[in-house]
């Protein structure tokens, strides 16, 4: 017997009913490795545990998805296993960038999920913790898989040369970013004249 509460997020009731269905209904359906392989984007896509939603359990995904796009608290109030989902989580900062807030520290501290966060919204850099806004190395990698975080660097890294050229020649329009100093570095110009 399923109980739903009155009061409190429908589209967790929704994933809990859903949930029930297919765990008495529906075989749960697994990713195996030989087709992780032989997919290049499954394995991307994947987290390292494999999340084992059921078919059924996809439209709730959406909704979910899209109710965070809404208020990223709801966050809070859905099942672990999505709170624990990297695929889930990646979705979820792609649509609202304030998630990352609620994460916990083995997402929120771990470089290779924040640089696949990065890359889906770029927009997640102003919300991760200093030491990595701080980190010169970290922020060099960054702006090498995502230009367009070069905006909300701090000042420093805006005005270091380095930077500003992995920038500019990973995407012109941060020229225009650029302190006037920048602007007019001879370096700078040869990037914008032959790419």
């Amino acid at each position: 017997m399923l109980f739903i509460p009155i009061f409190g997020n429908l589209s967790v009731a929704i994933y809990d009913i859903k949930k029930f269905y297919c765990q008495n209904n529906v075989k749960k359906t697994k990713v195996d490795s030989d087709k992780q392989n032989n997919v290049k984007k499954a394995k991307e896509d994947l987290d390292a545990e494999n999340l084992e939603v059921s078919a059924c359990l996809q439209d709730t995904v959406k909704e979910s998805i899209q109710t965070i796009k809404e208020d990223h608290w709801a966050l809070l109030h859905l099942p672990t296993e999505l709170q624990n989902s990297e695929e889930f989580l990646l979705k979820a900062l792609e649509v609202n960038p304030f998630v990352i807030s609620l994460l916990s520290d083995a997402f929120k501290k771990n470089e290779k999920f924040l640089f696949k966060a990065f890359k889906k919204n770029g927009e997640v850099f102003n919300y991760i913790d200093a030491e990595f806004k701080n980190d010169r190395q970290f922020v060099m990698k960054v702006i090498n898989k995502n230009p367009a975080v070069f905006p909300l660097l701090k000042k420093e890294f805006q005005e270091e040369l380095a930077i500003a050229l992995i920038a500019v020649r990973k995407s012109y329009w941060i020229f225009h970013h650029l302190n006037k100093e920048l602007q007019n570095n001879e370096e700078i110009k040869k990037v914008l004249r032959h790419g």
